[in-house]
């Protein structure tokens, strides 16, 4: 009896592996869907960046937000900066100079090898950056909404 039942833990086991083999499969073909998602979460978050600059610029002349909230932006977008730089890296952005994001996308993918990398890297290297990155566009938010509160 008990040859029945090692039988069906190899059959139960060989299935679970060729579930995770086509889900792997599924994940290098939709990879460049993928990156291409990812880099409109990195160019918003350049925008949002961006627009903490123009606010702290501003700021000098009608002092919306306080010492304080400028203070935070200031953190805020050099934390942005820096996850940012660590999301390009990971996809293999020769320089800062590059900016035309498209660009890395395309390199990246013409490299096959990483393609098929891309489940493994997106799980284990880019997970923590991109969580970090909602997590500061959360920030942000609420800094806008607290800035504003106080003025009002």
């Amino acid at each position: 009896m008990s040859g029945v039942g090692d039988i069906i833990a190899i059959a139960e086991l060989g299935y679970k592996l060729a579930e995770a083999l086509k889900k792997y499969i599924d994940e290098v073909e939709t990879a460049e869907e993928s990156i291409k998602a990812l880099v409109i979460e990195v160019e918003q978050a350049s925008s949002h960046v961006d627009g903490l600059s123009s606010l702290i610029d501003e700021n000098q002349h009608t002092t919306f937000l306080s010492p304080v909230g400028v203070d935070k932006c200031r953190r805020l977008a050099v934390d942005f900066k820096t996850t940012i730089l660590t999301i390009r890296s990971a996809l293999g952005a020769t320089s800062e100079s590059e900016t035309d994001l498209d660009k890395i996308v395309a390199a990246f993918l013409i490299k096959k090898r990483q393609r098929w990398q891309w489940p493994l890297l997106s799980r284990k290297v880019l997970a923590a950056p991109r969580e970090h990155l909602g997590e500061l566009k959360l920030e942000l938010q609420l800094l806008m909404v607290s800035a504003t509160a106080h003025k009002l």
